[in-house]
């Protein structure tokens, strides 16, 4: 039998089903994302932007796509349907969403993060059995139909 807490847990949205999330006002920053992913070094990556200020509510949708070469590809394969969620709303979604599907990994693919050979990365969540993990993955490596990217629709 669930409890009340178990069945107040919003379910993860399904593919390209429009779902709101919320950032209160300059509670996410950025660089305290690294830090809160237990990087041995959060200095190692930079924010490049862009990123989010101010309490913002948006509209969202997971989207899937066929083996893309990298991320940037994968975002033009989806201008269509609006822009990619910036790194920012990964830390809204978490918190909205608390428990993983096992539907695969979930990426922001609007802001970038820079290592210092200048490569570029965004931030993902990919479900744990009973939480979310977060990380960085650059952008140069490919994604295919596991993956789903997180989309600000229009």
């Amino acid at each position: 039998m669930k409890t009340n807490e178990e069945e107040s847990i919003l379910l993860v949205p399904e593919d390209q089903e429009v779902f709101e999330l919320t950032i209160e006002s300059n509670t996410i920053y950025p660089t305290e994302m690294l830090r809160a992913d237990g990087g041995d070094n959060p200095n190692k990556l930079k924010f490049k932007g862009p990123s989010i200020s101010g309490e913002q509510t948006k509209k969202f949708k997971l989207f899937r796509v066929h083996n893309q070469l990298n991320a940037d590809e994968a975002n033009k394969s989806l201008a269509v349907y609006g822009a990619p969620a910036l790194g920012q709303w990964r830390e809204a979604f978490k918190k909205k969403y608390p428990r993983p599907d096992g539907k695969g990994p979930i990426a922001f693919t609007g802001s970038e993060w820079l290592d210092p050979y200048r490569r570029r990365a965004y931030p993902f969540l990919l479900d744990g059995s009973t939480a979310w993990y977060s990380g960085f993955r650059w952008f140069d490596h490919g994604i295919n139909i596991s993956w789903r990217i997180a989309f600000e629709i229009k």
